[in-house]
């Protein structure tokens, strides 16, 4: 996959976006890979595997991102 890497001086770089695209360009081939594992008797086991693993990720990035939350809400009242 190319990338294109704008320079830090660009005052159009949005570098949140561009991980945010990639992201969701990965999680769609994800959610596609997912499904066509499960619809094979002989990888459903794996898709059920890969897809935990997934959901065990994203449980630690929630809490990530609500504990930035949290001390955000705490630094705005001070």
């Amino acid at each position: 996959m190319l990338a294109y890497i704008k320079s830090a001086s660009d005052p159009n770089a949005d570098p949140l976006g561009d991980i945010m695209d990639t992201v969701e360009d990965d999680f769609d081939f994800i959610i596609s890979g997912l499904e066509k594992l499960g619809r094979e008797k002989s990888t459903q086991g794996q898709a059920l595997t890969i897809a935990s693993n997934m959901a065990d990720g994203f449980q630690s990035i929630i809490k990530d991102i609500a504990s930035a939350l949290k001390g955000e809400r705490v630094n705005e009242t001070e």
